[in-house]
């Protein structure tokens, strides 16, 4: 895949539909102004969500995507909310049951309070939005959904958060520009592959980007789990570690048995908090004068150090606090991982296991 032709790609389309981009633009400057705004979706539809919401401070908008107590939570608030009920095909059984409670929870809930994202006008979804007068954000049909963070999925909550998504997309195409940082990062995943490596923890040393590792981690396993045929290579399984955190657990095993493992480790550049004026604890007064995000991030340097003295094969990724250092993130992956299924010959955008996950699933609802 050259340069020439990556933008040609299916998940960057929705880049340049600019009717598309300004429908979603004027949808968030209709519905920003709410106290409380609910996203309900799972899977690529939640993900990307949560790591844009996270690393922006998107403190006012919630993710319900899961069928647990806890989660459902979400549902129940009270005074101005929107909904926004985002699911690619329209059938997703989760989505479609958290808005069937929502739907049953004797809120009066008229059509304007709701958004839809999906790429399936004539789904379930789709029908009720269409009876109800509920506005529809269109997702590319050619983007896949661990993909769709380049879609209303992942603009809508830029939008909410005051960017221009014509800035968001010119972002984008800069980034693709970056070939050989581009390349080193395929690279070390490629080589990840290559080497047959088992596992491959990402470290996340900053909670603003945990979520980003969240979402690194679909969009790994769903592209390249499957089946392959070459012998030798191998796709390593992603886990997510929180630095510093499971320093004081995974640490100790990745540490006495490297072999098998790679590690990436993301960490964030930027400290908000005021330096500690003084160390009234530790004799050598280590802390003085230090930021403890900083601290964090040499924590991340030395866990990095620590297991490439036994041999392991590690690679580093640093966050600014812009929004163009997640979209880089976003872009690379998905450029590494489309790239990385060219050379192992397998369908990034299909997910077999996935799919007969939901036919057991439906097959139980209607038999018990």
């Amino acid at each position: 895949m050259s340069l020439q032709n990556i933008l040609e790609r299916p998940y960057f389309s929705y880049l340049s539909m600019k009717e598309e981009l300004l429908l979603c633009q004027k949808r968030a400057e209709k519905i920003k102004k709410q106290a409380r705004i609910v996203f309900v979706g799972v899977g690529g539809s939640s993900l990307g969500v949560r790591a844009l919401c996270s690393f922006l401070g998107l403190d006012h908008v919630t993710v319900a995507d899961n069928l647990d107590d806890a989660s459902l939570k979400a549902l129940r608030f009270e005074g101005s909310v929107h909904w926004i009920i985002a699911s690619k095909s329209g059938t997703t059984m989760e989505t479609l049951g958290m808005l069937n409670q929502l739907l049953q929870s004797g809120q009066d809930l008229p059509g304007d309070e709701f958004t839809v994202i999906t790429s399936k006008v004539d789904s379930h979804l789709g029908r009720w939005a269409q009876g109800h007068g509920v506005e529809v954000l269109r997702i590319p049909e050619e983007v896949g959904g661990r993909f769709s963070v380049y879609s209303p999925i992942g603009f809508l909550p830029l939008a909410l958060a005051g960017f221009s998504l014509e800035d968001i997309a010119e972002n984008i195409r800069q980034c693709t520009l970056q070939e050989e940082d581009l390349n080193a990062f395929t690279g070390f995943l490629r080589q990840c592959c290559e080497e047959k490596i088992g596992l491959l923890p990402v470290w996340s040393y900053g909670s603003r980007i945990y979520e980003a590792a969240l979402w690194f981690q679909q969009l790994w396993s769903e592209s390249l789990g499957k089946k392959i045929s070459d012998p030798s290579m191998a796709v390593p399984v992603p886990i997510v570690c929180r630095g510093a955190s499971d320093q004081h657990s995974l640490l100790q095993q990745f540490f006495e048995q490297p072999q098998g493992k790679a590690h990436l480790f993301l960490k964030e550049e930027f400290y908000s908090e005021q330096e500690l004026k003084e160390d009234l604890l530790f004799p050598d007064r280590r802390l003085k004068g230090r930021a403890l995000s900083e601290v964090l991030n040499m924590e991340a340097e030395a866990c990095r150090e620590a297991l490439g003295e036994v041999g392991a094969l590690t690679y580093p990724w640093s966050f600014s606090g812009s929004i163009g250092s997640l979209l880089r993130f976003f872009t690379f992956s998905m450029i590494a991982v489309d790239r990385i299924a060219a050379d192992l010959r397998v369908n990034a955008f299909d997910q077999p296991g996935v799919e007969r996950c939901k036919v057991l699933i439906h097959q139980k609802l209607l038999s018990q």
